[in-house]
């Protein structure tokens, strides 16, 4: 499932922002470019609030700010990767180099804990985030993904 979602064209491999606020936004713009949404302040707006909560940076290097909200109509998923790391007030105080944005309609619950479960569960293996870093292309990505994941085609 998380495969088909993370089509090649729906991931970053250098995002250009250096903190927090900026990869949020880059995110948002990179949403609206894609057409999944019509207003990136909004989804913007959505996933800071989401922040204030509690960090998306869940520790080992990586970032899964998500969200639920009626800008989108079905789920997205973008993996967007930094080459410096970025501050992202994870729990464990490292930088963040491996982002997966995750966001759907309000309506969508049990898909939506499902896949945020199995992309948690993905990157806690270690195998898994050292290949992500050391991915060159889309092609890697999608791969490494599609081998490791779990959920059913």
């Amino acid at each position: 499932m998380i495969h088909k979602l993370l089509r090649e064209n729906f991931m970053i491999l250098h995002l250009k922002a250096k903190d927090k606020k900026g990869v949020l936004e880059e995110l948002s713009n990179a949403c609206y470019e894609r057409g999944f949404i019509d207003n990136p302040e909004e989804l913007f707006r959505t996933l800071m609030e989401r922040e204030k909560v509690i960090t998306t940076g869940i520790g080992r290097n990586v970032a899964l700010p998500h969200a639920r909200t009626d800008v989108v109509k079905r789920l997205h998923l973008i993996f967007a990767k930094s080459d410096t790391g970025v501050d992202c007030d994870s729990l464990d105080g490292k930088p963040v180099y491996l982002f997966f944005l995750f966001i759907g309609p309000n309506k969508e619950n049990k898909e939506y804990i499902k896949i945020l479960a199995e992309i948690s569960r993905l990157v806690r293996i270690e195998q898994v985030r050292k290949t992500l870093l050391e991915s060159k292309t889309e092609e890697d990505v999608f791969r490494i993904i599609k081998e490791n994941e779990k959920l059913p085609e």
